[in-house]
């Protein structure tokens, strides 16, 4: 399991033809992962490395009835991270998960 400190975000809410709203996760100044959020009801793909991102990145997947939650968590904790674990890639506020 990595856990990487979220320092900065960007979201991109693009118009209906342009796709899908985006939060870009950023670490220091580096990519490190995104949030795309897809129609509610919608199969999601999995989560792991989309096409083109850089090596070490990563897609995490929401429906976009989550996209106020997840922005909410980013703007309001005073730390959140990239949680990267097998098949259990999250945003989350602890580095340690309870009982650890």
């Amino acid at each position: 399991m990595t856990d990487i400190l979220i320092t900065s975000y960007e979201v991109i809410y693009s118009t209906p033809s342009g796709g899908s709203p985006v939060i870009t996760l950023v670490n220091s100044g580096n990519f490190i992962g995104q949030l795309n959020f897809h129609p509610n009801g919608t199969v999601l793909p999995p989560d792991g490395q989309g096409p083109g991102l850089p090596a070490g990145t990563v897609d995490l997947h929401y429906h976009l009835e989550d996209f106020a939650n997840c922005l909410t968590l980013l703007r309001n904790e005073k730390t959140v991270y990239l949680r990267l674990d097998a098949g259990a890639h999250c945003i989350t506020t602890t580095q340690t998960a309870p009982g650890t």
